[in-house]
């Protein structure tokens, strides 16, 4: 089964994308190139893997208002799993890992130079320590199968008309065809057979 940052670094590691802030998918300066900041990456990535996890601000995932759907962890008490996330004040990324006794890791995100790995250790050598905090998303907010980019959706399930004619939806991209077919589930028209 793919992980958050299987997904993540899947969607966008070397994929045209450069870091802006506020940038969500399109390309807001006009250079042609997609832009992403490292919150939209993660909602992105949280939404594509499954979970109806609303989007937040690396402010408001550092507030309160995110325990609502993670259980939030100081890196000194985690033992990180797959799907967490490292959050820093202004930055956030998917976790990839850590190695205690090193005090040592990395995480998937929006990078200055744009989506990639970075490293973090307890001197910042990297330019990330280890005040941080890991995020892990509630279960109850794990809602539907992981949406995989350019491979059928989801991966253990199909989906078919309602009407005895029954066919399979390939192919969903992880914005606009899986929208399309969230309001198709909505309106009736196609359902889920697991």
């Amino acid at each position: 089964m793919a992980t958050l940052l299987k997904i993540a670094s899947g969607m966008y590691n070397n994929r045209g994308f450069e870091y802006v802030y506020g940038g969500s998918g399109g390309d807001k300066n006009n250079n042609g190139i997609l832009d992403i900041d490292c919150s939209h990456l993660v909602y992105k990535a949280l939404h594509a893997a499954g979970y109806s996890i609303p989007y937040m601000t690396t402010s408001a995932l550092n507030s309160t208002a995110a325990e609502v759907y993670f259980d939030v962890i100081p890196l000194s008490e985690a033992t990180p799993k797959k799907d967490d996330l490292i959050l820093y004040e202004g930055h956030v990324g998917v976790f990839k890992n850590f190695t205690p006794d090193k005090k040592k890791g990395s995480f998937f995100g929006s990078q200055r130079r744009g989506p990639g790995v970075a490293r973090f250790d307890e001197n910042e050598t990297f330019g990330w320590g280890l005040d941080c905090k890991i995020l892990r998303p509630k279960k109850q907010f794990k809602i539907r199968p992981i949406l995989v980019k350019g491979s059928s959706y989801p991966q253990h399930a199909r989906w078919s008309t309602p009407s005895s004619r029954s066919s399979t939806l390939d192919r969903w991209s992880t914005d606009d065809n899986f929208d399309l077919a969230q309001q198709h589930l909505r309106w009736g028209r196609i359902r889920m057979i697991e």
